[in-house]
């Protein structure tokens, strides 16, 4: 006898009880639920990792906090040579040269960039003052 159907002979689906197109037990849905969820973790996860530009500009901005100013050149330079296209670390270029008071290396920087970049004016808005300093003292040259 079955419990959940009733006796075999109360079932009049036309189809041999042994058949597997009737399930004999309703399928468990929670493990594809999970996988599903799971799935989708990993993509939102996956997805808000920083590109390794970002990663190396924390770097950048970390040691320019702590006041290694020759580590943070080089780690920006590392960040230019293995993305030479990418803005954010010729940006980034400028203000570690501001901070460092290369007013000549800045003004070469700049040119690498694009004519209407705002690293200057983002500039006067930094903690540091050499950075807001030597960006008023450009901004001022300027025509």
């Amino acid at each position: 006898m079955n419990l959940l159907y009733g006796p075999q002979n109360w079932v009049s689906t036309g189809i041999a009880p042994n058949s597997r197109l009737i399930p004999r037990h309703p399928p468990n849905r929670l493990p594809a639920a999970m996988i599903r969820c799971g799935l989708i973790l990993a993509l939102l996860v996956a997805g808000c990792a920083p590109t390794p530009d970002e990663r190396c500009c924390q770097d950048v901005e970390t040691a320019l906090r702590n006041g290694e100013l020759a580590a943070a050149l080089q780690l920006v330079d590392h960040c230019r040579q293995q993305n030479p296209t990418a803005l954010e670390p010729r940006r980034l270029r400028v203000i570690v040269l501001l901070r460092l008071d290369d007013l000549e290396q800045v003004a070469a920087a700049l040119r690498t960039l694009p004519a209407d970049d705002p690293v200057l004016r983002t500039a006067l808005r930094r903690r540091e003052p050499a950075v807001r300093i030597g960006a008023a003292r450009l901004l001022a040259d300027q025509p």
